[in-house]
């Protein structure tokens, strides 16, 4: 083998740049998908959570937040909510913002029956809030525990092309920024929902790679060293290995 790599050496690195190229183009026209169904254990717990989430909520596409009270129904956290409400509903990107302070109840009135929103204009003039919200199972459990102890907010994205991954980040990063500001930063918010689960899924690969990668290449230059024994046969090949390794630094 030493041999015929000696006498044909500058054959093998041509057909392994050869070779390499072609992977490179075909690396480059594969469509990675972050969707939980594709890279997620069949039967893991994980994916149970994820599929339940889907089946709440009709889709993936929101981000749940959910924090802890003292009251769900005191006129100050009525208020601050309503303010988080408001500020959600003005970031770019979302379609649609539920909670407690935008629930509803169909009521029968003279005329028929007619939708009354459950927080009224006026925070603190509904004395029986407590027991209509609590009482109505769209609410219950859904927007407000049951307790009282809870309160969450349902923020629907719009819809976009097939891959919004992009979008999503930067919707979630303006929603990050909202909760960071003075009326939201002293809430300890919980954060659920496909985008979140895609933040984190880009943060722990980039974390795998910057520790995985050196170490890879590595190995792969002692591997060429001693396979071809030329500088520059090793360089180059590390070189192209780096680049599929890191595709947003190829020239096409």
């Amino acid at each position: 083998l030493e041999r015929a790599i000696s006498r044909h050496g500058a054959v093998l690195l041509g057909v392994v740049a050869l070779a390499t190229a072609v992977l490179a183009l075909g690396y480059l026209r594969l469509r990675w998908s972050s969707d939980p169904e594709v890279i997620t254990l069949e039967g893991s717990d994980e994916l149970d959570f994820y599929r339940d989430f889907v089946a709440r909520w009709g889709s993936d596409k929101w981000i749940v937040l959910a924090w802890e009270v003292d009251d769900a129904f005191s006129d100050a956290n009525l208020v601050q909510l309503r303010e988080l409400t408001r500020a959600l509903q003005d970031v770019p990107g979302v379609a649609s913002v539920s909670s407690l302070d935008t629930a509803a109840s169909v009521e029968t009135g003279p005329f028929g029956p007619f939708v009354r929103p459950l927080v009224p204009d006026e925070i603190g003039s509904e004395p029986g809030l407590r027991e209509v919200a609590l009482a109505n199972g769209f609410v219950r459990d859904q927007l407000v525990s049951r307790d009282g102890k809870l309160l969450l907010v349902a923020v629907q994205l719009e819809a976009t092309e097939l891959d919004s991954t992009a979008q999503e980040r930067e919707v979630l990063g303006q929603i990050e920024a909202t909760l960071a500001a003075p009326p939201f930063a002293a809430l300890d918010v919980r954060r659920a929902g496909s985008p979140v689960f895609n933040r984190e899924l880009e943060r722990l690969n980039r974390r795998d790679n910057a520790l995985f990668t050196p170490l890879a290449l590595a190995m792969i230059a002692a591997a060429l060293a001693v396979l071809f024994r030329s500088a520059l046969a090793t360089g180059l090949g590390v070189l192209a290995l780096w680049g599929l390794s890191r595709p947003e630094v190829l020239p096409f």
